[in-house]
């Protein structure tokens, strides 16, 4: 096609040199040899009008319609139809890249929601340093603010039975080696999905002294658990509270 393209521009500029050097053409001659080159480039462009509209609608006839501009017939496509088309019927957006089988429910909440796997799991992975960062600095505030009434009543009195014994359990994170989503479930309000996470971590737990009784200060822990997220579905807040955490498995 651009070969083609050249080849009438070439023809076209022979053209116009062979007039500028005093062609004794006359004057219906110049306006044949022009109808000629006009229709030659309308044939092209028309050509190549059609691949294009081929190629946007995907071979779909249904998005092809014709129509009138003034006195010319024009052809539209609806754009917007395929554009939708080609999104929704590819097998991993359908799934929104999850290894994971959605029904029809799942998938309509996650599209009520805006969800976005990247956002979320980046956002998941900033919970796990946060709670954990605020586990080792009794942060009892920011734990109420992230994570449920169950699983901070929790936590509270692991603490309360470490502090009875006068002891103390640091935590460490280190790196995340993997996050994947493993499930989605649908509640009556809620949406709640499950993330394992790979995680290295210095544990260890410390006498009144500050003796380490338990772990050690130098040892990296692999430590893989399952988190638990939840959302209010109909909230306009995107916020996710941590409902529970599955202990090292």
């Amino acid at each position: 096609m651009i070969e083609i393209f050249c080849l009438l521009v070439t023809v076209y500029f022979v053209f116009k040199m062979k007039n500028s050097f005093g062609s004794k053409e006359s004057k219906e001659e110049k306006e044949e040899q022009e109808e000629v080159w006009r229709e030659a480039m309308n044939e092209f462009f028309e050509e190549r009008s059609k691949k294009e509209i081929e190629k946007l609608s995907n071979g779909n006839k249904d998005l092809v319609k014709t129509g009138k501009f003034g006195s010319k017939e024009i052809t539209l496509i609806n754009i917007s139809k395929n554009i939708s088309n080609s999104i929704f019927n590819d097998k991993e957006n359908e799934n929104y890249g999850l290894d994971l089988e959605l029904n029809d429910g799942v998938k309509n909440i996650l599209q009520e929601i805006g969800f976005n796997k990247d956002k979320f799991l980046n956002g998941a992975e900033k919970a796990v340093e946060m709670i954990n960062e605020a586990f080792s600095n009794k942060d009892l505030n920011t734990l109420q603010e992230i994570i449920s009434n169950d699983l901070f009543n929790s936590i509270h009195d692991k603490m309360e039975k470490l502090a009875s014994e006068n002891r103390e359990l640091s935590t460490h994170l280190i790196s995340i080696l993997l996050k994947k989503i493993t499930n989605i479930g649908i509640g009556s309000e809620k949406i709640f999905i499950d993330v394992f996470f790979d995680m290295e971590q210095i544990n260890f737990v410390q006498d009144k002294n500050g003796e380490v009784v338990l772990g050690s200060k130098k040892q990296i822990d692999e430590v893989k658990e399952v988190w638990r997220f939840s959302r209010i579905i109909k909230s306009e807040s995107n916020f996710w509270t941590v409902e529970s955490i599955n202990g090292n498995i």
